[in-house]
């Protein structure tokens, strides 16, 4: 299919494209195409993860209680369908199409991250963790005092928007699947525990991709389609059960 093979090709160097406009038949009809391909590779994903942890003999972690809890409120569905598609891709891919946003706004949260996770660093003393904080904020300051210094010039920023675009696109698919490690509980997986996030990491990728190409309110769309049909075909698989 055309729209799989165009984003298979985006996926190979991607970088700042004009949007189509969304909601179009054509558009629908591309992104239901898509949503299709997601699913087709959830099985995939599932044998491979499953092959790769018989090998090494451990077992698959379980939900976190928190992620229990969350599941057994009246509104999991609401929360599921649209709340988080919603914040996710606010938080994720709104700012990928900006160029100030990728240039000024990833850095910060990629800082922002670095500093959540060595503040709970517990394993480094505390004098070697304030001292890599320190690094990392003043980095982000030199960085930010030279953006600032040259925002003015349009072929500067053009082409160091064109450098920095796919660090941006892989960071934030990979932040948004390390995310989803907060559903699990580690168990005896060890640095194995990654893999379970593989599926949310290919989703986060697709968003991406059709953030650029169909626009936010599609990655919007497609991410609520997505979690309403994953939530419908467990349903139907736990009620067949017996």
């Amino acid at each position: 299919m055309a729209v799989i093979r165009d984003m298979l090709g985006y996926l190979r160097r991607p970088h700042p494209v004009a949007a189509q406009k969304p909601f179009t038949p054509q558009a629908l009809m591309q992104l239901l195409k898509l949503l299709g391909f997601a699913l087709l590779m959830l099985p995939v994903l599932g044998l491979f993860m499953g092959a790769i942890f018989a090998a090494a003999g451990v077992a698959l972690p379980e939900p976190s209680p928190e992620y229990m809890e969350v599941m057994n409120r009246p509104n999991f569905i609401f929360l599921a369908a649209v709340m988080a598609p919603l914040i996710e891709e606010l938080l994720f891919r709104s700012w990928l199409g900006k160029r100030g946003g990728v240039l000024w706004l990833a850095p910060f949260l990629l800082v922002s991250l670095a500093v959540i996770v060595l503040k709970d660093a517990d394993t480094l003393s505390l004098g070697l963790r304030t001292a890599l904080v320190i690094m990392v904020l003043g980095s982000f300051a030199l960085y930010m005092r030279r953006y600032l210094a040259l925002r003015r010039d349009e072929a500067v920023l053009n082409a160091a928007l064109t450098r920095v675009f796919p660090f941006a696109f892989w960071g934030t698919s990979l932040g948004f699947g390390l995310m989803h490690l907060a559903n699990y509980e580690g168990g005896d997986m060890g640095l194995l525990l990654p893999l379970m996030i593989l599926p949310q990491f290919m989703v986060g990728v697709m968003l991406g991709y059709i953030r650029m190409r169909f626009g936010l309110l599609s990655a919007i769309g497609f991410h609520s389609a997505y979690n309403i049909t994953l939530l419908t075909v467990f349903t139907m698989l736990g009620q067949a059960a017996p």
